[in-house]
């Protein structure tokens, strides 16, 4: 059997037929983790699509600033302009206090007074009441004999009267000319008084003068006695200084003799000084005198003056009392004589009953009703009263307090909260009545959730401000009401005025 050649661990394949195939192989691979790659993206691509294709776009708002309020809004309580500066008395609630329609707030310190006013005003219903009945039921036989006595009692005081206005005339008339004469007199007196006192004060002017000159020349005489001394003690303190000098005296004699002329001379000065007193205090004298004889006269001449001129006044005022004696006489006979016509006349009337009467009375007695009605409204006022249910927010005036800008108290329906939003005119054409609203704030937990209620008419600025400095606070805006769900409202009764962000769902 022929065997098969084979040559010795020949291998199967050469090196580089492995490498190639190692190339091909990871070649393959490499395609393979491409196409995986590829198809992977494609896929989610197109998952992306389909979901960008499902989910709905983010729904259109509008957003705003607001503030919370109370439906209705916030209503202040104040006290009627009429009585405006009046102060309060009592407050009968607090803050957080819910009321009803018609309850009393508080009580105004012109309670007494108006209550007062209206007691009086029902006792004169009651009085113009008794007089309606009493003329209605006519005049009382002791009414008639009363108006009789009354014109007796009058026509009797009418005679008095002319009796004691004549004897005050007459005694008028007696004062003045009795006035006159002592008036003359006081006058004569007074010029004979001045007569006496120039005489005597002449007198002593004339004594003063006469001793003012003896007293000079005595003084005088005596200067001269000290000048010849002074000029003697002179000579003799000046020879003395020589023998000093020559050595003949001891200095204790010149001394002696200095003190000597010392002395003299200071007792000359002094005479001198004397002298001019003595004429100084003369002059004066005679000056004092000259005026006492001036004053004396001057206040004699006024005593004469006011004498006369009250001797003038005096009869001035007794001739102004005799007319207004005789003026008084003329018209209390006439006033009395008119009272007696009256009187008469008042007779006359209250002895019958007419309809004129009857009216009058019942005009009386409606319009005491009409006072009373008046001071109950009156009386009305003084209690504040809140027209409306709801809650107390605020009480800004205490008791003692005047009643000032912000009034007494702040009250508000909390039971239903509504958003005042500030929409910008731009954007107030996209906002309609029941369109969907969230609010939120940094004072609320979660988001509140209303719907617009009332869009306003009228643009203005705006009221709530922004944080942001670059907020255009100028902004002209619409304000638009969105009233809250009544569980959202719940949460935020006791918020009023918070500033709240808003967005509107167009």
């Amino acid at each position: 059997m022929e065997q098969e050649y084979r040559p010795k661990d020949k291998p199967l394949l050469k090196p580089a037929g492995w490498r190639l195939i190692a190339i091909i192989s990871a070649a393959a691979v490499a395609l393979s983790v491409a196409g995986f790659y590829h198809l992977s993206q494609v896929k989610a691509e197109k998952i992306k699509a389909e979901e960008a294709q499902t989910v709905p776009a983010p729904p259109k708002a509008v957003t705003a600033l607001g503030r919370l309020e109370p439906q209705g809004e916030v209503i202040k309580l104040s006290a009627p302009a009429s009585i405006e500066g009046t102060r309060i008395k009592e407050i009968l609630v607090k803050q957080g206090d819910k009321v009803r329609a018609g309850d009393a707030i508080a009580v105004l310190d012109s309670r007494e007074r108006l209550a007062a006013v209206l007691a009086q005003a029902e006792k004169q219903v009651k009085v113009a009441e008794a007089r309606l009945a009493q003329v209605e039921a006519g005049a009382k036989a002791g009414e008639i004999e009363a108006q009789k006595a009354t014109i007796a009692r009058l026509e009797a005081q009418l005679r008095g009267e002319k009796e004691t206005q004549e004897a005050t005339i007459a005694r008028l008339e007696a004062q003045l000319r009795g006035e006159k004469a002592t008036q003359e007199a006081t006058i004569t007196r007074l010029n004979a008084q001045r007569e006496g006192d120039n005489t005597v004060q002449e007198a002593t002017l004339g004594r003063l003068t006469a001793q003012l000159k003896g007293e000079i020349a005595a003084q005088q005489a005596k200067i001269d006695r000290i000048k010849a001394q002074l000029s003697n003690a002179e000579s003799e303190y000046s020879r003395h200084q020589q023998l000093y000098r020559d050595g003949a005296i001891a200095i204790s004699l010149l001394d002696n003799k200095r003190l000597t002329f010392e002395t003299v001379r200071e007792e000359l000065i002094e005479e001198q000084a004397n002298l001019n007193k003595i004429e100084g205090i003369g002059r004066e004298q005679l000056v004092e005198q000259q005026a006492n004889i001036n004053k004396i006269d001057i206040t004699t001449q006024q005593q004469i003056n006011e004498a006369t001129a009250t001797r003038s006044k005096t009869v001035e005022t007794l001739e102004e009392q005799l007319n207004e004696a005789r003026s008084t006489r003329d018209q209390t006979i006439s006033t009395l004589q008119q009272q007696i016509n009256e009187a008469k006349a008042n007779l006359e009337r209250i002895s019958e009953v007419r309809p004129v009467d009857v009216r009058t009375a019942q005009a009386e007695v409606e319009s005491a009703v009409a006072t009373v009605a008046k001071a109950q409204a009156d009386l009305d006022q003084a209690f504040i009263k809140t027209p409306t249910n709801g809650q107390i927010l605020k009480v800004h005036t205490r008791p003692g307090e005047t009643v000032g800008n912000e009034g007494i108290a702040d009250v508000g329906q909390t039971e239903l909260m509504f958003v005042v939003a500030e929409i910008y005119e731009s954007d107030i054409e996209q906002v309609k009545v029941g369109q969907p609203a969230t609010i939120t704030s940094s004072a609320i937990n979660g988001e509140l959730r209303g719907t617009v209620d009332e869009i306003g008419l009228q643009i203005g600025k705006k009221d709530v401000l922004d944080t942001d400095p670059a907020a255009d606070v100028d902004a002209r805006v619409v304000e638009v009401k969105i009233r809250l769900n009544p569980e959202d409202s719940k949460r935020v009764a006791g918020l009023t005025n918070l500033q709240v962000e808003v967005k509107i769902y167009i």
